[in-house]
């Protein structure tokens, strides 16, 4: 074009799903820097530093101005065009190409490079080498080294590229969606039970697509750390990153989600604990519903949600008494997650290069781990199609006019660690009723007086530290199965009346548990129930057909001790009407 607008190059849509058909993005960012960029000859002089080891000066200036024309453009206020003119011995103006109009602004304003004071090639060139070095990292003490600067100065600038890489990944994260929705829409998978090969059954090409996604930590929590106490009071992954309870709790590891796709993107992110509350949201932004999804037992809480989620069993033992596991617990009909693995072994690798991270900015460090491997896959053409495309807003369109934009930034893309109190807020925020804003209707109802008493009784308890563990563990269990039986019964509201039976046989859920937790909705006037055993002639036991009375199922407590059981069993008839067959 006359105004030097970049045009990107015609790419497909599974670029970053297979990076192999992307040769060449994993050498550099661009094929060339022929195309005009726009700049005058002149402005590429660089006086101050001469002496850079052999360094051309030129063509890095060039490609960051590139960069920050394709991710970051500038667009005219009055013409509403992107403002696509140099000026003459000012290399980091940029002016409207409208005769009429001349309107000028900086290029870097606004952006990763806002104030940035080195000169300008020395961004492009230590992106460059981020991506050529890769799974190498360049930490702040080798900036300062090879560029002859200062280490707050390296420090600086490595937090810019940081940024930057923060900004294209929401992109990625995008295009990452989009893509495995339209592969993976008509595509099914066959039932476990089944025990058919996915990837025969797939092909290898799609099933190479699939992302598999696990969890890690970086810089466990030693026994020197926590002052020489042992990690007794906890177990599993997040054990390794806190501290003891009575040191101060204070987070001092890392845990990394990790989402991957083989020879494609790769997406990691900072998280305090491996519930279903913290890991669904970044799952569901990044993996459609209607792709397939590998993982081992860790992931629980995904049944029902992704329909095509497999996972396998690292702890599967062998059926030969010879051997403790089998041989296939790794990979079990084509089905494990080291994919994710694998990128966590680059990870750990890549990190063992800096002495230690905080957790705070280990959001910032992820990401630009997550930008520089995915980019390799998909290549900056597809990226800055995206752009166009408009995917995502344009950066200088929505950011308002602040001097401390680069420490917003930076700020924005931190992570908040937890502190010891807020996780033992959370701990007993999934378990109660307080504060539950859905729960707002069943309060306001005059008649449920015993149902609000029994919902303070189970607050009361969850903040009892006197109250043993083993009986907290019981109501966990009735509480998981009295919460999946509430889903099935929901998934059935547009019939009135649900029979209990075929619910508990299609959720495959514990009948006598069932019943007892339906007696207790129906005690509380939860739901109604009626008791069809004496109209069915043919069938024999319980019969319940149940009605739904409220919209929410609130926190109760379901164990009862021996005395209030067989007390609570000469009651039970009175909250269950009985329905009989008529004589004639």
């Amino acid at each position: 074009m006359s105004d030097g607008a970049y045009v990107p190059l015609s790419t497909s849509s599974e670029l970053h799903l297979e990076g192999d058909n992307n040769h060449r993005s994993k050498d550099h960012l661009y094929e060339n820097l022929t195309d005009d960029i726009f700049i005058e000859a002149d402005t590429f002089k660089d006086h101050k530093y001469k002496s850079t080891s052999g360094i051309h000066t030129e063509k890095f200036q060039k490609l960051t101005y590139k960069i920050l024309y394709d991710l970051y453009p500038k667009y005219c206020p009055k013409c509403n065009v992107i403002l696509s003119k140099g000026v003459k011995n000012r290399p980091d103006l940029v002016r409207c190409g409208n005769k009429n109009c001349h309107h000028q602004v900086s290029r870097l304003s606004y952006t990763p490079l806002h104030h940035f004071k080195l000169p300008i090639w020395m961004f492009g060139y230590i992106l460059e080498e981020s991506i050529l070095q890769f799974p190498k990292v360049i930490t702040s003490v080798e900036i300062s080294k090879r560029l002859s600067i200062s280490y707050k100065s390296a420090r600086l600038l490595k937090q810019r590229i940081q940024v930057f890489s923060s900004h294209q990944v929401e992109v990625l994260r995008k295009l990452y969606y989009n893509d495995l929705k339209d592969t993976f829409k008509d595509v099914n998978l066959p039932n476990v039970d089944e025990g058919k090969d996915i990837k025969k059954h797939l092909g290898k090409k799609l099933y190479r697509k699939i992302p598999h996604t696990d969890t890690a930590v970086l810089y466990s929590a030693s026994q020197r750390s926590n002052q020489h106490r042992k990690r007794f009071r906890h177990g599993g992954l997040t054990a390794s990153i806190y501290q003891s309870d009575s040191v101060g709790g204070k987070q001092v590891g890392i845990l990394v989600s990790t989402i991957a796709t083989q020879n494609g993107c790769v997406f990691f992110d900072s998280v305090p604990d491996q519930k279903a509350n913290t890991l669904g949201p970044l799952l569901r932004k990044t993996v459609p519903y209607e792709s397939p999804l590998f993982s081992d037992e860790g992931y629980p809480w995904l049944w029902g949600i992704y329909k095509k989620h497999r996972t396998v069993n690292h702890q599967a033992h062998s059926k030969d008494k010879r051997y403790k596991f089998a041989k296939n617990r790794w990979s079990k009909f084509s089905i494990h997650n080291q994919v994710a693995e694998g990128n966590q072994r680059l990870l750990k690798s890549a990190f063992s290069s800096y002495c230690y991270v905080k957790p705070t900015y280990s959001q910032l460090y992820l990401n630009e781990l997550s930008f520089i491997k995915s980019i390799r896959a998909v290549g900056m053409d597809r990226l800055v199609t995206a752009h166009r495309e408009g995917v995502v807003p344009n950066v200088s369109r929505i950011y308002t006019h602040k001097n401390t934009y680069l420490k917003d930034q930076i700020t924005k893309y931190c992570y908040h660690p937890l502190t010891l109190e807020e996780r033992n807020r959370q701990k007993t925020a999934s378990v109660v009723n307080q504060g539950n804003p859905i729960l707002e209707s069943i309060y306001h109802n005059a008649k449920l007086i015993n149902l609000h008493i029994e919902m303070k009784r189970n607050d009361d308890f969850w903040r009892n530290p006197e109250i043993k563990y083993y009986i907290k563990l019981k109501e966990k269990y009735y509480g998981s199965i009295a919460k999946n039986l509430w889903n099935a019964l929901t998934e059935s509201k547009e019939k009135k009346w649900v029979n209990l039976n075929k619910i508990v046989v299609s959720a495959k859920l514990p009948k006598r548990t069932s019943l007892r937790i339906v007696r207790r909705w129906a005690e509380l006037k939860i739901v109604s129930i009626e008791d069809n055993q004496y109209f069915n002639t043919e069938r024999r036991g319980f019969d319940y057909v149940i009605k739904i009375n409220v919209e929410n199922l609130p926190k109760l407590l379901y164990h009862l001790s021996r005395i209030e059981f067989e007390r609570g069993q000469d009651n039970i008839r009175k909250y269950i009407k009985t329905k009989k067959r008529k004589t004639q």
